[in-house]
This record gives C-alpha cells, sequence and structure tokens, in this order.
C-alpha cells in the first residue's frame, strides 16, 4: 500500500518537529511507499521506500507560491505514485487544500491533531476528512463521530523505565521540559521555588530543557533569564536549550522529579517521556490530570500557584522510598502501555488499512 504523508517539517535539526521523522520511519514498515509533502524539510536519514517532497518553506518562498508548489509537488506525486490514503500529520491546512483532489481521487483522508485549540482551519479540515486520530480526549475538543484516541506516540527505546531511589540526595533534582513559553509556566515554577521553605537539610536544582521558538517566546525566554538573574538563582538554575531525545532521556532519568505547569489543553509529549522513564511526574496538565484520576494519582496533579507547587513537593519528600517508586511504576506502566509509538502506530496503520477497504 502506497502512503500520502503531510507534515509540518522533515528536519532532525527542528526544535519542535524533529520527532516526525520517528513516525515516518515507524509507518515505512508497513507501506511500500510513503510520499512526504512537507511545509519545508531539511536534514534527514530515512528508509528507502520514504520519499520528501517540499512546497518550500525553508526556500523562503512567499505564500502565493507556497500554494501553487502544493498542488504542483502533488501532481509530480501522483505521477510517479498511486496513494490511497491520505494522512495529515499536525497540518489542517494540507487536508483542506487537498480536499478538491481527494474528490476525484477518492482517497480516504486522516488528519492527526493533538492540541486544545479549535482553529477555524481544524473546524474546516475535520469538515473535508474521513477521521481524526488524536492522542487523548482533550487533543481534539469539536465535537466528532470521526474521532479515534490511539494514544501520543513517544519513543520507548529511548525513554525506557529504570527503576531507581529518588529524593535521597540533600539536594533535589527537578527537571522540566518544553518550548520556553507562557503557556509552559517556566517563570511561575522559578517563582515558585525560590519562596517554598525547603525542610531543613535540603536545597533544590532546576533544570530546565528547551528554548524559545518564535518571537513571541524568546521574549518570554528574556523574561525567563532574567528573572533568574534577578533572584541571583543561576548557580541552583541550568538552561540546557534544546536537546536530542536520547540526552533528554538521560538528564530525567538522573532527576528526582518532573513537574510541568503547561495549560495547552492536550497531553504533552515530554510529560510522557518522563513518564516513561520512571521519573514522577507532577503537572497541571488538563490531559495529565485525567489520566492520574483514572489510575488513583490525584496526588500527582498540581495547580498552576505557589501554594499548590509546594504542597506536592512537600508531598513527596514525606512519602517512603517505596510509595515514590511505585508512583514512578505506575506512571512508566501508562505511558509504555498506552502512549508508544511502536503502539501508535499499529493502530494507526489498522485504522489506515480498514479505509483502505471502504474503497
Amino acid at each position: 500500500m502506497s502512503l500520502l504523508m503531510f507534515n509540518l517539517a522533515v528536519d532532525e535539526d527542528h526544535v519542535t518537529l524533529a520527532f516526525a521523522l520517528n513516525w515516518i520511519r515507524e509507518l515505512s514498515k508497513y507501506h511500500d511507499y510513503i510520499d512526504v509533502l512537507t511545509f519545508r524539510k531539511g536534514k534527514y536519514c530515512l528508509p528507502n521506500n520514504v520519499r520528501v517532497w517540499s512546497i518550500g518553506k525553508e526556500k523562503g518562498y512567499p505564500r502565493i507560491l507556497l500554494l501553487i508548489n502544493f498542488y504542483v509537488q502533488l501532481a509530480k506525486i501522483y505521477r510517479i505514485s498511486k496513494p490511497v490514503i491520505v494522512f495529515s500529520h499536525m497540518i489542517p491546512l494540507f487536508s483542506i487544500l487537498y480536499s478538491p483532489v481527494r474528490i476525484v481521487t477518492r482517497c480516504r483522508s486522516i488528519l492527526w491533531y493533538a492540541h486544545g485549540a479549535k482553529p477555524l482551519s481544524l473546524r474546516l479540515a475535520h469538515s473535508v476528512v474521513d477521521t481524526i486520530v488524536t492522542s487523548t480526549a482533550e487533543g481534539f475538543r469539536l465535537k466528532s463521530s470521526k474521532l479515534r484516541i490511539i494514544g501520543q506516540g513517544i519513543d520507548q527505546d529511548i525513554f525506557s523505565y529504570e527503576e531507581r531511589e529518588t529524593f535521597l540526595n540533600p539536594i533535589i533534582d527537578i527537571v522540566t521540559v518544553g518550548r520556553l513559553a507562557e503557556s509552559k509556566g517556566q517563570v511561575l515554577l522559578v517563582d515558585a521555588l525560590y519562596n517554598w521553605k525547603v525542610p531543613e537539610g535540603r536545597d533544590w536544582r532546576l533544570t530546565i530543557i528547551g528554548s524559545g521558538t518564535n518571537e513571541k517566546e524568546k521574549i518570554y525566554a528574556d523574561k525567563l533569564f532574567n528573572k533568574v538573574r534577578k533572584l541571583e538563582l543561576d548557580y541552583k538554575i541550568r538552561f540546557t536549550g534544546t536537546l536530542p531525545g536520547e540526552d533528554i532521556s538521560e538528564i530525567v532519568r538522573g532527576s528526582d522529579l518532573f513537574i510541568s505547569l503547561g495549560t495547552t489543553g492536550s497531553l504533552d509529549k515530554a510529560i510522557v517521556e518522563a513518564m516513561a522513564t520512571g521519573c514522577p511526574v507532577i503537572s497541571s496538565n488538563e490531559a495529565f490530570a485525567r489520566i492520574a484520576m483514572e489510575n488513583g494519582m490525584a496526588d500527582c496533579i498540581i495547580l498552576k500557584e505557589y501554594s499548590s507547587i509546594h504542597n506536592k513537593l512537600d508531598y513527596f519528600l514525606s512519602l517512603t522510598s517505596e510509595k515514590r517508586k511505585s508512583i514512578a511504576k505506575r506512571q512508566s506502566d501508562i505511558a509504555i502501555n498506552n502512549h508508544s509509538l511502536r503502539g501508535l502506530v499499529v493502530k494507526l496503520n489498522n485504522i489506515l488499512k480498514e479505509k483502505k477497504r471502504e474503497l
């Protein structure tokens, strides 16, 4: 079966979208050919049965030329391939642009979307695709009979479970991962830790992994850096910038606690990756909160306010080693059993085959 896939970037150096290459590699195991039509392409290494086509964002093309090139590249793909299924990964716009071609070719169209936002483009795409797939119920907020929930899709080989002791050393190692952005709450986390009355004989250290990815986020990043300098916390807070998954996994494994104050609505991939490794996670993320409630871990839910963060820090310090291990193992089991990339692609491929049979 030949698959046509739309995505935002095919570039292993991209700050937030490099993970898509793992999706493509895993999907390539199930298809004769995959033609990936992307907004932009950079450096990548993919299997021989994957062909990458770009509409030219990396060349700085203006919008009108990008639009024209979408159909030019699509025509080239159809000259050499006969895809019967189209899978759009987190790019509703391409599903919309493809809809006239879909009518002519009778291809089945599937859209992956996992975010709390409900832009007009999503509403339009929803009306023209056959199926929507997402990570959790929070990842798609429109009422739909087309919706299928298939998990987050983390690399369980990199973020695998390792049982270990936490909170043993006097210094508590805390880590957070994500874009430096208002929605991620890093400034609040720094303030909360600064104002935390640390138990006698204890102290904390924070590693912040991530960077700003646009002008607005870079302004927020400067605000965060200035906050750390103003509070004279440079010696306790480390900024790593953006890191590859292997390096993130190593840091998370060496930490006592993962804190996420994100409010994007959908399940944050970084949260699930941390859960998988066995680093205890506490978070204000809405999707995480539902998972925690359903699995008897309400004590891992925090609010975006000082008192809640302080209470949870004190609570985890008070737990026995076995209790912390139990929480970490339960979180890891949830992440690996429900959100691994291999499991997600199996579910996704079953949906793709199901849609092919409908033709």
